[in-house]
């Protein structure tokens, strides 16, 4: 919280979106293959840096949307972020539990990766963060004090 808004004036929010979201998926593919319990701590320096995500995300849209608008904008990301940590466990756990019991209680197994259900999030990970660097973002809305600041002066 103290390093974001200092990064902010020197590295725009969106590559600080991007750079958050590409040491996440490097975190998930490093944890996902952790040989040895020192390379889940390697992977977990990696963490640090996906912290930037989340807040950069919601510097992000409160730019983009009015100051009445504030509190829906930010609800809306609380809401998708909540429904996420619903349906993601619906959908992994039971891809881990297949992969786990395939690799574990089978000699005919399909292949032999426990780490598998983080490389699929780690593969979803890779798609929003092409999204983030291919995304347009238009320029911030100018508050509407400025304009009439703006035209007074012309006046």
């Amino acid at each position: 919280m103290v390093l974001m808004p200092l990064l902010a004036r020197v590295i725009s929010e969106e590559k600080l979106l991007a750079t958050g979201l590409f040491f996440c998926r490097v975190h998930i593919l490093l944890y996902s293959v952790a040989w040895s319990s020192w390379a889940m701590y390697l992977a977990v320096t990696f963490q640090i840096l996906a912290v930037f995500t989340g807040l950069s995300l919601r510097s992000i849209v409160s730019k983009q949307v009015g100051p009445t608008e504030q509190g829906k904008a930010q609800g809306c990301i609380t809401g998708l972020c909540s429904f996420a940590s619903i349906v993601s466990p619906l959908i992994f756990s039971p891809l881990t539990g297949y992969l786990c019991i395939a690799t574990l209680l089978s000699d005919n197994a399909p292949f032999m990766f426990p780490g598998f259900s983080l490389v699929c999030a780690a593969f979803f990970v890779m798609i929003a963060f092409i999204q983030s660097v291919l995304i347009q973002f238009p320029p911030a809305p100018v508050p509407d004090s400025k304009l009439d600041a703006s035209v007074s002066v012309e006046a």
